[in-house]
């Protein structure tokens, strides 16, 4: 079984999906990885401490809120 370093990678996938029209979402991430999406639950939680939905949602926002915060996307 290949060994993750979820955090690293949930980073490097909310940095890929950053450019498209929808949120970030498990299911998306787990194929990214090329688990199940309940593999990835459970492997993530144990290795992260929270569900993968959690961290996603809770790193998009603080994302989305920095780039708002440095670019002219605000006004």
């Amino acid at each position: 079984m290949k060994q993750h370093n979820f955090r690293r990678e949930a980073d490097e996938y909310l940095d890929w999906s950053l450019g498209k029209p929808t949120s970030p979402h498990v299911n998306e991430f787990a194929a990214w990885l090329g688990l199940t999406p309940s593999n990835l639950s459970r492997r993530f939680r144990r290795q992260v401490g929270v569900h993968p939905s959690k961290y996603l949602k809770r790193q998009h926002v603080l994302r989305t809120v920095k780039m708002i915060k440095t670019t002219d996307a605000g006004y």
